[in-house]
């Protein structure tokens, strides 16, 4: 007695829910967006106006996450259904690390070095210039993997390719010699000798590539 009960109510569940699917209780009504998508939001706003109208049944939420991961300037997305009509999509643009001259354009890149964003696009960040060299990508993706999660690393303005390693030039002029294999702690215990040297002497440059660090500086012309 008590199955045939629980199959009637599964049945006039069903019969309800195909009822309700014939109508537009389940059009896509609303549509929000969340997280970080100051890049993206005005194109995938004008691009998924054309779902609203569309049951919510048909929408296929792997396929859409597909379509949308296909920007090059995302690096993730959750896309979820909200029912009876709304579907919520979140979004996680790519952080740029650096900027590179190509084709007399500015561009952004991420850790891997691919270009995702005109200058144009990001225009407050304060992320250093990269002077790229041939054949230097992946000695150059394990140098950012380090130095930006460091301290001193919105300080730097620019990047260049030396002999044994590079310079990083910070905002005030002061050099920093690396390489690939210094790691962050290594780069924030300069940043704590930077700072405190700051207080009273000119700096010239940093040497981070030796076991001790480095420091070279030039005292102001009044002595203190």
């Amino acid at each position: 007695m008590k199955k045939i009960f629980s199959l009637a109510i599964f049945m006039m569940f069903v019969y309800i829910l195909f009822i309700f699917m014939g109508t537009n209780f389940f059009e896509i009504k609303n549509i929000t967006i969340t997280g970080n998508n100051n890049l993206i939001k005005n194109d995938i706003v004008k691009y998924l106006y054309n779902l609203k109208g569309q049951s919510i049944f048909n929408i296929s939420t792997t396929q859409l996450s597909a379509e949308i991961l296909n920007d090059v300037r995302v690096r993730d997305v959750e896309i979820s259904r909200s029912f009876p009509n709304t579907l919520r999509i979140k979004i996680d643009e790519k952080t740029p690390l650096g900027i590179i001259y190509i084709n007399n354009q500015y561009i952004y890149i991420d850790e891997y070095l691919t270009p995702f964003a005109y200058y144009s696009e990001i225009k407050d960040k304060e992320i250093p210039i990269i002077f790229l060299e041939k054949n230097d990508e992946e000695n150059l993706k394990l140098l950012l993997s380090n130095l930006s999660k460091s301290k001193i690393y919105p300080l730097v303005s620019e990047i260049y390719a030396i002999k044994d390693g590079y310079t990083l030039t910070l905002l005030d002029g002061t050099d920093i010699y690396t390489d690939k294999d210094v790691e962050t702690n290594k780069y924030d215990l300069g940043y704590k000798i930077y700072t405190k040297e700051k207080e009273n002497k000119n700096l010239e440059y940093l040497e981070l590539r030796f076991r001790d660090i480095a420091v070279k500086w030039e005292w102001r012309k009044n002595g203190i």
